[in-house]
């Protein structure tokens, strides 16, 4: 079947984008063009299903304080413009989507001068505003999130903490303490198995890659290194490969991927049709 992944907007506050890019994950090669959102937008969240993605919240403006509710989704088997799905329960530009195909939860956020604590869950095979799920420990804006089929995770953010947080995204209620990342980073990116969570760059321009069991409770340990020490990228996976694609300084069109069973460092996978910064990304499986 046709494995999909895309990127949406990025570009910082005061450049944004409307392009939604996919590529094949089992793979290799340059991203191609899927559709629009209905506004250039950056720093928005997605979540995702077999059959659906879900893109929610960002910014429209030059300005921190800027940010949007917004929630938009596609059809992952077509390609095309999205269509209206609902709203979040605030404003902000959340960074941590989590999905168990069935429910996709928004975490935290930022809209300047306040840091956001809310997570909001949807249904993702329907359509509506988003409702409230719970609150992180440590509000702002967390680095993307990771799950599995049960458990939704979130290492680190912003400002820099260490801090690992997990729910269960079946449930509701606030989150609990799963542990500590080794070296404290803000703006990383993400990716996950069934087994594991791999959380990639972040900080001033970090290469390192770590990981976590999500069955235990714990630290996380070294993984390997990026082709290239970024921030501001985003990660998704097919359950078996892990994708790190764009990031800064300066705006990169790197995609990396690396097979999250093993350990080592990424390799290269191809590119993205242009430099992107503070997009994000998900895949149908």
């Amino acid at each position: 079947s046709c494995i999909n992944c895309w990127w949406n907007n990025g570009g910082g506050w005061g450049t944004k984008q409307n392009t939604i890019s996919y590529i094949q994950i089992q793979s290799g090669g340059i991203a191609k063009d899927f559709g629009d959102l209905t506004d250039a937008r950056s720093d928005m969240t997605s979540v995702s299903s077999p059959t659906r993605a879900v893109f929610g919240g960002g910014s429209e403006g030059a300005s921190s304080a800027d940010a949007v509710n917004t929630m938009e989704y596609v059809t992952i088997a077509t390609t095309g413009n999205v269509t209206d799905f609902g709203i979040l329960t605030d404003l902000r530009r959340p960074r941590g989507g989590v999905s168990n195909n069935t429910r996709g939860l928004f975490a935290g956020g930022y809209i300047a001068p306040t840091n956001k604590s809310e997570i909001d869950f949807i249904t993702i095979a329907s359509t509506g505003n988003a409702t409230d799920y719970g609150d992180l420990s440590v509000s702002g804006t967390p680095n993307e999130g990771s799950s599995n089929s049960t458990r939704g995770v979130w290492m680190g953010g912003h400002p820099y903490s260490g801090q690992i947080e997990y729910v269960t995204i079946a449930s509701t209620g606030s989150r609990a303490d799963f542990g500590d990342i080794s070296n404290n980073r803000q703006n990383a990116a993400a990716a996950s198995s069934s087994t594991r969570a791999l959380l990639a760059g972040g900080g001033g321009s970090d290469p390192s890659i770590t990981y976590i069991e999500f069955a235990s409770l714990g630290g996380d340990t070294n993984f390997g290194d990026l082709t290239q020490g970024r921030r501001t990228q985003h990660g998704t996976s097919n359950g078996h490969r892990g994708i790190f694609c764009g990031g800064y300084t300066p705006d990169y069109n790197i995609i990396d991927y690396v097979d999250i069973a093993t350990t080592g460092n990424a390799k290269d996978f191809g590119d993205l049709t242009t430099g992107l910064r503070e997009a994000d990304a998900c895949s149908d499986s």
